[in-house]
C-alpha cells in the first residue's frame, strides 16, 4: 500500500446575504427580472455593501488536477 498526494479543483456554490436600501417604489414582485437583479448587484458592488456567507457551501464540481507519490 502506498500514499499519494492529491490536488483537486472545486467549484463551490455559496449563498450570501446582504441588506440593501432601495427606494420606496422598488418593485419586489419583479425581483426575478434580470434588470432588477443587475440593479441590486450594482448597488452592492458600487456602494461596497458588506454581506455574509450563509455557511451552506455545496461542492458543485470537483476534478483531480494532479497527484504525486508522497
Amino acid at each position: 500500500m502506498k500514499k499519494i498526494r492529491v490536488i483537486t479543483c472545486q467549484t463551490i456554490h455559496q449563498e450570501w446575504e446582504y441588506e440593501v436600501e432601495v427606494d420606496d417604489n422598488f418593485d419586489l414582485t419583479s425581483c426575478d427580472s434580470p434588470t432588477q437583479a443587475r440593479y441590486v448587484l450594482n448597488k452592492i458592488y458600487d456602494e461596497g455593501i458588506e454581506g455574509h456567507c450563509l455557511d451552506n457551501d455545496e461542492v458543485r464540481d470537483e476534478i483531480v488536477v494532479e497527484y504525486n507519490p508522497i
